[in-house]
């Protein structure tokens, strides 16, 4: 969404988002890194959908490592 569409948007139909929101408790021990990301990204997926240009988005490609190949850790990766 860009800003003009989001600023033609009328003040009663926006969503605003407070500081607590964002800082939540959620997934991991650092939510507060995790949570606010999340929610916009949810955002950004949501005006996409209702702009109907979700489908022009391409998915990112996944590498994988060989399972052979060790970690630091030196354990294997899973």
């Amino acid at each position: 969404m860009s800003i003009p569409i989001a600023l033609a948007t009328p003040l009663a139909e926006r969503t605003y988002i407070s500081v607590l929101d964002l800082f939540r408790v959620g997934i991991g021990p650092s939510s507060s890194h995790t949570v606010g990301p999340l929610r916009a990204a949810r955002a950004f997926v949501d005006a996409l959908a209702a702009d109907t240009q979700l489908d022009a988005v391409a998915l990112p490609k996944r590498r994988r490592r060989h399972p052979t190949r060790r970690r630091r850790s030196g354990r294997a990766d899973g």
